[in-house]
């Protein structure tokens, strides 16, 4: 109970490395209820103590550890990691950063995507329509600055206003503080916002009923990053129209793969040209939505498992 009002301070004060410390003997004690026999100790991080109670629980019974980072993070000790049978990280960018950062052997690492492409049971009938429809949908806040497509929006009216006519930009996300502390203002006629979608399928069906294009996006601190949204987008079939650092993960992962058109965050007239050019070359669209075809079962969940179960069974 001291720990539940006290954990916060301590951690704070740098005393605990988190403030759920006070909980871990009692969550160990019910890992022992549960545990029946031999097998491997699976850890996402974060948050950090998922990691830790994994560790210690491993130690207890002399388990193999796997540590699956699903975003950098350097909090951990190198102990603790170099104790880890495997590490898994989301792309090839990330997991060199957790290789680098705990001097763990690049042998004993693998990739493992934060996304998947689930398997499609319904395809929506193509809608007619006389224009183009982007959609971004995920969290709104500084990490996705999506105000960057809507201030693109607001440009490409004034500079093209044929060819905005022919475009469409839906926002969809719950509303946070950045929704209207700075997205609000800069919502136009072009880029609307469309509420929040509750569920995947939902958003799954929507996606290939009435999208054309997704739009994904990440800032600088997230250039190791794959918005999971990518992967829900080439579920539904869709090229992607995205912006992040230069060199990033997901830059990297759209132009490599040929499914869609990347800009530097920041770079409005870039992105405004991007939205120009995917609206406009049909057959260039058309191309990548034949590669996003192509590559979307890579990332299905079943295909990932196929990746990474030959090294887990020969750790039992």
């Amino acid at each position: 109970r001291m720990g539940a009002h006290a954990g916060p301070f301590l951690k704070t004060l740098r005393i605990w490395d988190s403030q759920f410390k006070g909980w871990r003997k009692a969550a160990i004690r019910e890992l022992d209820r549960f545990y029946e026999g031999p097998g491997i100790v699976y850890a996402t991080v974060p948050p950090h103590d998922n990691v830790v109670l994994a560790h210690e629980f491993s130690k207890r019974y002399s388990l193999p550890l796997v540590v699956d980072f699903k975003d950098d993070y350097f909090d951990l000790s190198p102990q603790l990691v170099s104790s880890a049978a495997f590490i898994l990280a989301p792309n090839p960018i990330s997991l060199s950063n957790m290789v680098r950062a705990y001097g763990y052997p690049k042998e004993r690492s693998l990739v493992f995507h934060n996304g998947t492409c689930g398997k499609i049971s319904i395809k929506a009938a193509p809608r007619k329509k006389d224009f183009v429809h982007f959609a971004f949908a995920g969290s709104i806040n500084p990490t996705t600055r999506p105000e960057f497509l809507a201030k693109a929006g607001r440009l490409l009216q004034r500079r093209m206003p044929e060819l905005s006519r022919r475009i469409r930009i839906s926002i969809f996300g719950s509303k946070s503080y950045y929704y209207y502390l700075v997205l609000k203002h800069h919502l136009n006629p072009l880029v609307t916002y469309r509420g929040f979608v509750p569920s995947y399928s939902q958003l799954l069906n929507y996606l290939m009923e009435d999208v054309d294009i997704g739009v994904s996006t990440f800032n600088e601190k997230m250039a190791y990053g794959i918005s999971s949204k990518t992967f829900t987008y080439m579920a539904a079939g869709l090229p992607i129209l995205a912006y992040g650092p230069e060199g990033s993960a997901l830059q990297q992962f759209v132009e490599s793969n040929g499914i869609g058109l990347f800009s530097r965050i920041g770079d409005i007239d870039a992105l405004i040209n991007n939205i120009a050019r995917m609206t406009t070359d049909i057959q260039m669209r058309e191309r990548m939505k034949v590669q996003v075809s192509n590559i979307s079962s890579l990332y299905t969940m079943e295909a990932q498992v196929r990746e990474v179960e030959p090294h887990f069974r020969n750790l039992l």
